[in-house]
């Protein structure tokens, strides 16, 4: 370290970094910062390296109200940054008002523009000075005119001194100065000028930066600051504001550009934030989710940044879990055990006004339709030219009192109402008809039987689909794929569980194996079954042919269920959550692997005590309680759906409803024939009674003619 550094901080008992300017690893060095938890930043340097620095910041997060920025100058220029948010203190010497024409003459006579031009206009004036001292000693003789000067390797040489009072002569030169004042007394020298101390703010609002004036000081070494208002410096300092990172998980944590994060654990952030009065700024964590260590002991996510200490308080639904707390703290649970749940596309019931007509297949119809009508005809042949038919043989039925003539008509109508609980009424009198009557009956008897049970299984056979309704009956089966994907908790779960079925089988191999025990000891390990049913280990073969990248990933293939039905394994928050905002998925079976939901802090933190009794605060007094109502039951997201245990098991409207229709449609054309016979039976009865009376007028004409001529 320089020092002029060390000298400037040897008194101060602050913690604190110094650090030269390396644009190549600028980012780093502000990181550094972050993780030692330093909180006011000094920049020393020029315009520009203050705006390279200022602009780093920015693109990293860190022109907060959580760091107290300062920028000291030798320019006289104003400051830059891109932000659009950010306040800086910033130091720049100024020129007074009785230097300025001297100022301007020497720019632009002299081309003195050099910057910085603080230390131009110095050594300049100090230049100058020592160049008139050196003059008047000459003029006054006091400058030896001839001078001996040693040389760099004139080590042994005895210098010859002579008595020079430099000092005086330059304190006797009377010049205007370019910037300040050069003072020099007999113990010490200084350049005496202004430093210009203003807060300098940048918004969106004005595309200019805004300055308001602090105060001023005079470069000199017993100095203060002169401050314009001392007490409205608090306004520019570090607050504390605690670094919260978490995971975007609705409805614990939603995030949008328009309202920023909210949900359940924003809620209970803010609570605590009041109950503690403290700040904070929170972040969503870059990859990684919580946090997973890989085979290297290396950790992602957010206990990744709770390690580094590039945050303070992990935020979201964390579930606790033991491997976790080797690395940072937890405190105690928020929120209640939350397991791995399944979930699956719910298939909603094909459903058809006419699907009492879909329990046969269509060829089936036809040859019923087919049937009842070759039927008919045969039965009007055989009535009609059979010689005991009713209508071959009126004489022997004279006294019968079911007298009924199987025409065409009646023909198709005895055969359609025979299927029919009624009966078809009078049955034909020939044997060949009754022959065939009897087989119709058989025929129609057997086809209504089927009917009838098919469709009372086509209309229950939905019920008998859901076969997986927990973990065990997804091992079991092969129909349905399932997994969860890459990288979660229920990964986790399923790895290690099989890695532990494993664990066991090879301690039970061992121990079975063992050529040291004597017949008793192994015939103690001999079982009928296998002790280690490898359930776990299978299902983690299967579920790693085909495991999806990401959650949206798994629920596209839960929908798309093609080529087969897929049942995705994970996190219950998230499938709860998915089935309560649509309705084209359902949970299946119950919560395992059930863990409590907690904040996470670094390890030894000081938070975790207070976090510790803020919430159990919240849990004596409801305030949780009401959370979980909030942003679950009354979840602003919420959809209404018809789940299917609303369902009774009745038959319902949507799959008989064209039985209806049917029955409609029979009264509307039962009406259009009613009026085609009113009609018929009006205008030919009318034109029959005309003829009638026509003919009888006719005979009377006649019979009136005949007597006529017969009495003449």
């Amino acid at each position: 370290m320089d020092y002029k550094y060390k000298s400037l901080l040897q008194n101060i008992a602050v913690r604190h970094v110094i650090s030269g300017v390396n644009f190549k690893e600028l980012n780093e060095q502000l990181r550094v910062l972050q993780r030692h938890n330093l909180f006011n930043v000094f920049i020393l340097g020029s315009v520009q390296t203050i705006k390279r620095i200022l602009d780093a910041a920015d693109d990293n997060g860190y022109l907060t109200r959580r760091y107290a920025w300062h920028a000291i100058t030798q320019d006289n220029e104003e400051l830059k940054c891109k932000s659009k948010n950010a306040t800086i203190i910033y130091v720049k010497p100024l020129i007074a008002n009785q230097y300025l024409n001297r100022t301007n003459f020497l720019q632009n006579s002299y081309m003195l523009t050099t910057k910085p031009y603080l230390a131009a206009a110095f050594y300049f004036d100090l230049a100058l000075r020592a160049f008139m001292s050196l003059r008047n000693l000459i003029s006054d003789q006091e400058w030896p005119i001839k001078a001996n000067y040693s040389k760099c390797g004139d080590l042994n040489t005895t210098i010859v001194r002579k008595d020079v009072d430099l000092r005086q002569y330059f304190k006797k030169v009377s010049i205007p100065p370019a910037f300040g004042d050069l003072y020099m007394n007999d113990n010490e020298s200084s350049y005496m000028f202004t430093m210009d101390l203003t807060a300098v703010e940048f918004n969106n609002i004005s595309r200019n930066a805004s300055v308001i004036q602090l105060g001023k000081w005079n470069a000199t070494r017993d100095s203060n600051i002169v401050f314009q208002n001392s007490e409205n410096m608090v306004n520019y300092r570090a607050d504390i504001v605690h670094r919260v990172v978490t995971v975007v998980q609705p409805p614990f944590v939603y995030f949008n550009n328009t309202t920023g994060y909210f949900g359940y654990c924003i809620d209970l952030m803010d609570k605590i934030a009041n109950y503690l009065n403290i700040k904070y700024e929170i972040h969503t964590v870059q990859n990684g989710g919580f946090g997973y260590i890989n085979d290297s002991g290396e950790w992602n996510g957010v206990v990744q940044e709770l390690i580094q200490r590039e945050a303070e308080i992990g935020l979201g639904a964390m579930p606790l879990m033991s491997e976790r707390e080797t690395a940072i703290d937890f405190t105690v649970p928020y929120y209640e055990l939350v397991g791995l749940a399944i979930l699956m596309k719910y298939n909603t019931p094909h459903s058809s006004l006419f699907k009492f007509v879909t329990v046969m297949e269509y060829d089936v119809w036809l040859c019923i339709l087919s049937s009842f009508t070759i039927t008919s005809l045969f039965l009007w042949i055989y009535e009609r030219f059979s010689p005991y038919s009713y209508s071959n043989n009126r004489l022997k039925y004279v006294d019968d009192e079911d007298k009924r003539e199987f025409n065409l008509k009646e023909c198709l109508w005895f055969c359609l109402t025979s299927l029919t609980p009624q009966g078809g009424g009078a049955v034909p009198k020939s044997l060949s008809g009754r022959m065939l009557a009897a087989t119709w009956w058989l025929f129609g008897f057997i086809v209504i039987a089927s009917y009838t049970a098919n469709l009372a299984a086509f209309l229950t056979i939905s019920r008998l689909e859901e076969y997986v309704e927990s973990l065990d009956d997804l091992a079991k089966q092969f129909k349905v794929q399932y997994a969860p994907h890459q990288g979660s908790d229920a990964d986790l779960y399923f790895r290690r569980m099989a890695e532990i079925e494993k664990m066991f089988y090879n301690i039970w191999k061992s121990s079975s194996l063992n050529s040291s025990l004597n017949n008793f000891q192994r015939a103690q390990l001999a079982v009928w079954d296998y002790p280690i049913k490898e359930q776990f280990i299978k299902m983690y073969r299967i579920m790693s042919g085909h495991m999806p990248l990401t959650f949206a990933e798994a629920v596209d293939k839960v929908r798309l269920a093609k080529p087969r039905p897929f049942a995705y394994i994970g996190d219950a928050t998230d499938i709860k959550y998915l089935a309560l905002t649509s309705c084209d998925v359902r949970i299946v079976g119950e919560e395992f692997f059930r863990k409590p939901y907690a904040l996470a802090v670094p390890q030894g933190s000081p938070l975790r005590d207070q976090l510790n009794a803020a919430i159990l605060h919240f849990q004596r007094e409801g305030e949780l309680l009401q959370l979980k109502k909030k942003w679950w039951d009354n979840n602003p997201f919420k959809v209404q759906c018809d789940q299917p245990e609303n369902d009774t098991g009745g038959i319902n409207f949507q799959n008989i409803g064209g039985l209806f229709a049917t029955i409609f449609l029979g009264i509307f054309i039962a009406a259009i024939v009613f009026g085609i016979e009113y009609w018929y039976y009006k205008y030919h009865k009318v034109k029959n009674a005309i003829g009638i009376i026509e003919e009888v007028a006719s005979i009377e004409n006649f019979n009136n003619t005949t007597k006529h001529s017969s009495k003449q």
